[in-house]
């Protein structure tokens, strides 16, 4: 996949499946994850296993976003599913 392609659809998922602050009922929001896609691209070009992804989403939750819970079984899926977008 084009590295065009590939953010646009990391940043689907991020919005459309991971969306830990529940915001993609409303479709104005849609941009809210945008800024964390091109960090996620790169660790798919460098072949991130599942693992290192999803404590990569956890750390944003947890620094970015400044939540004090996570979930890692959701983080662990939506990383899948991020890798299976290049693999």
């Amino acid at each position: 996949m084009k590295r065009k392609g590939l953010l646009q659809s990391v940043k689907e998922v991020l919005f459309l499946k991971w969306d830990p602050i529940g915001l993609n009922s409303n479709p104005a929001r849609s941009d809210e994850y945008d800024s964390y896609a091109i960090g996620i691209v790169r660790l798919l070009q460098a072949e991130a296993d599942e693992y290192k992804i999803a404590e990569h989403l956890r750390s944003l939750q947890r620094v970015s976003m400044g939540m004090s819970s996570t979930n890692e079984e959701r983080d662990r899926g939506i990383a899948r599913r991020l890798i299976s977008l290049v693999r």
